[in-house]
């Protein structure tokens, strides 16, 4: 029969055990928690350089996940379709974001069709690009590029002057095209005598293979004096 002295030597070296226990479990615990909480300040240092990173994009740039809910978005694309801030933000539906800019002109198409052509375009694995000219005369580039987990990111980039400069070279283009057809001699000079237009009938009687190599020439680069 085990007497009172003998169990508390035997409880002694439970009881030993148990602290030892606790303070390894409490030191353990600690390291977790600096581990966890190194971790997690490192993570919002990226997602930090991350967001700085997209918002000096000078395209407008939005991240969508499977359920169609924005998760980020830069200050550009807000500014491209004259949306508010608080009006992105993480979480809220591509249908209400579309919406939105439908109540303020900015959108090329209603909500319906909108999200038709984005879950046309996921369905893929390929990027989708178009354009869509707004109600305010601006002409507005999308890249849609779908991503693995259902999500796409997209760039939105207004081309507008871009577009502007097109239409000016192909008014030039056809205006050439015009004159080239006149047989007899066709040109424009500036006010120091050198050409700015030319046809291609004095520009062949004049050696030159192309028009083009007319532009900036006067008669004194063309003739003996």
């Amino acid at each position: 029969m085990a007497t009172k002295s003998s169990r508390q030597t035997a409880a002694a070296p439970e009881s030993a055990n148990l602290t030892t226990l606790a303070k390894l479990a409490t030191t353990s615990y600690e390291v977790l928690e600096r581990e966890l909480r190194a971790t997690i300040a490192a993570l919002q240092d990226q997602a930090l350089r991350f967001q700085t990173a997209i918002e000096n994009i000078s395209q407008g740039i939005c991240f969508f996940d499977a359920d169609e809910r924005l998760i980020l978005c830069n200050r550009r694309y807000a500014e491209i379709y004259r949306l508010a801030p608080e009006q992105l933000q993480p979480g809220v539906a591509l249908r209400e974001i579309v919406e939105r800019r439908v109540a303020v002109g900015t959108s090329a198409m209603n909500a319906d069709a909108y999200l038709g052509l984005a879950r046309a375009v996921n369905s893929g694995t390929a990027s989708g690009n178009w354009t869509a000219e707004l109600a305010d005369g601006r002409t507005i580039q999308v890249c849609h590029q779908p991503m693995p987990d259902g999500g796409w990111v997209a760039t939105h980039e207004d081309i507008s002057e871009l577009s502007a400069n097109r239409l000016v070279v192909d008014e030039r283009i056809s205006l050439q095209t015009l004159i080239d057809l006149v047989p007899d001699y066709m040109w424009v000079k500036d006010t120091e005598s050198r050409f700015v237009v030319a046809n291609r009938a004095i520009a062949s009687d004049s050696g030159r293979d192309s028009t083009s190599d007319m532009i900036g020439l006067s008669d004194f680069d063309l003739h003996a004096p």
